[in-house]
């Protein structure tokens, strides 16, 4: 005990002896300090963060003395969730809530309309009292779709947020196109997941983590919600936990 408390004292010493002579030098200016980006380029350092990663998602390590076959690229994605963006300065606002059936099937009908049209009233509103507006949407089906175009035609700008690469892949010819129509007019399209999921559980496990990336970045909610829908009601409570109950706006459809 007494060795190991001897050492744990000697630890800020050794500290201090090494950024004493540090200070020293860049206050006399003999030294400049310049931000270097991690893993920027350098072929080991990606190599080594994409195995990391890879050895996160399946739960198992790794062996070996050469790189995998096919190089870096095949190690592995570069990382599992996008955690910045830029482009969200301003004032976000996230649009979330029911999806069809929920709001009249699935194709185009009046209870649609009329969500389209309380979702555009309320974006109105929060741009007359946030003229940086921008419009944060998961993109699916229903409620987030409704929201976007209710952005796009007040002129707001809106960041589409998908929970893993082609989510509309399973969707209706004409829905995918919708779809890919609606990013092609977004300001910037963040993909949270790196893979697709192949499983039901992995799919509600990324929608998962796509509406805590929402309550994360968003400032205020609107939620579409009828009041009974669990799995909206599960994300107001979600939203309300993060972002506090008076910045989440429910709108009844």
């Amino acid at each position: 005990m007494a060795k190991g408390w001897k050492n744990s004292q000697r630890q800020p010493v050794a500290n201090r002896d090494l950024w004493e002579p540090l200070v020293a030098h860049f206050q006399s200016g003999r030294l400049i300090l310049q931000w270097v980006k991690g893993h920027s380029g350098d072929p080991m350092n990606d190599l080594v963060d994409r195995l990391a990663v890879r050895a996160c998602v399946e739960q198992k390590g790794g062996a070996g003395e050469r790189p995998p076959p096919g190089g870096i690229e095949a190690a592995g994605p570069t990382d599992l969730v996008a955690e910045k963006v830029d482009t969200l300065a301003g004032h976000p606002i996230a649009v979330a809530g029911l999806r069809p059936p929920a709001l009249g099937g699935y194709d185009p009908n009046p209870l649609a309309d009329r969500v389209r049209d309380l979702l555009r009233a309320r974006l109105l509103g929060e741009k007359l009292l946030h003229p940086d507006l921008v419009v944060l949407s998961g993109m699916d089906l229903g409620a987030p779709q409704l929201g976007v175009e209710a952005a796009a035609s007040l002129g707001a700008p809106y960041v589409a947020v998908l929970p893993y690469p082609s989510m509309e892949s399973v969707w209706r010819p004409e829905a995918q196109e919708h779809h890919r129509s609606l990013l092609g007019g977004a300001r910037e399209v963040v993909t949270v997941g790196r893979k697709a999921p192949t499983t039901k559980q992995q799919a509600g496990a990324a929608l998962g983590r796509r509406n805590d990336w929402l309550a994360r970045h968003a400032t205020d909610a609107v939620v579409v919600w009828d009041g009974r829908d669990e799995a909206t009601g599960k994300l107001v409570k979600s939203l309300e936990s993060r972002l506090g109950s008076d910045h989440v706006q429910l709108v009844e459809p």
